[in-house]
């Protein structure tokens, strides 16, 4: 039985995109929605490495769509997941806007 050594450039790049852009990202834009949305209710505000603890954990999950027939889609996720949150980073600042300027 031999081992495919694709492999384990497929799971280190899972990792990489994971605990890289995406989980920067994400934490970035979490602190900020906790900020504008659940602070000011909770009075709770988790420091910058829970969060990313929590979405890098989650963002090795998320990053596996990226894989296909053995084949890690780099630029698929690099764009994905630096996009993906910055827009909802978006979302939240105009629904901020929304409901506290107008």
């Amino acid at each position: 039985m031999t081992r495919d050594s694709s492999a384990a450039a497929v799971y280190l790049a899972l990792i990489v995109v994971a605990l890289g852009p995406f989980a920067l990202s994400a934490t970035y834009t979490a602190h900020w929605l906790w900020l504008w949305f659940l602070a000011p209710g909770l009075r709770f505000l988790p420091t910058s490495l829970q969060f990313y603890i929590v979405l890098a954990a989650y963002g090795i999950f998320r990053t596996t769509r990226y894989v296909q027939n053995g084949h890690f889609r780099w630029k698929d996720a690099i764009l994905g997941s630096i996009i993906t949150p910055l827009l909802l980073l978006l979302a939240g600042f105009l629904v901020h806007l929304a409901l506290y300027r107008g």
